[in-house]
């Protein structure tokens, strides 16, 4: 199976900008926390995430909910690769017949959705003060 190069390219290619801006500490803040006082479900995501990837312990000030989020995913993602590239289909039987039962109800999906989204929000209203940006 041929999988290409143009996707990895294209994902550098978007990521790019945010990694530099990550890298020199030019990260913007939520403009939802800057103009209503109120953080979004993502607030502090981005720049915790950056930390956790820069080694600082300090991450945890943010939003930690989606830096580990992504994290996980990424491990999920690396699994689905090496299985394909060997052959296998992307899920395995557990995970497929758990796709296969979520397709016939949409609650699950739902419920983890909204699950996911308000235990980020949580998160975000627990350090806001961390997330605010100084001068905002």
């Amino acid at each position: 199976m041929n999988i290409g190069r143009k996707p990895a390219a294209l994902w550098a290619l978007l990521a790019a900008p945010f990694v530099t801006a990550g890298l020199l500490g030019l990260l913007p803040g939520c403009p939802v926390l800057a103009t209503t006082g109120v953080p979004c479900p993502t607030c502090g995501g981005t720049r915790g995430l950056f930390l956790l990837f820069q080694g600082d312990p300090h991450f945890v000030d943010y939003n930690p909910f989606w830096a580990v989020a992504v994290v996980l995913a990424l491990i999920a993602a690396a699994i689905g690769s090496v299985r394909l590239l060997r052959g296998r289909p992307f899920a395995g039987p557990p995970l497929s017949s758990a796709l296969a039962w979520m397709n016939v109800r949409t609650w699950p999906i739902t419920l983890t959705t909204s699950a996911a989204i308000l235990a980020g929000w949580v998160t975000a209203m627990v350090n806001v003060e961390t997330i605010r940006v100084p001068g905002t």
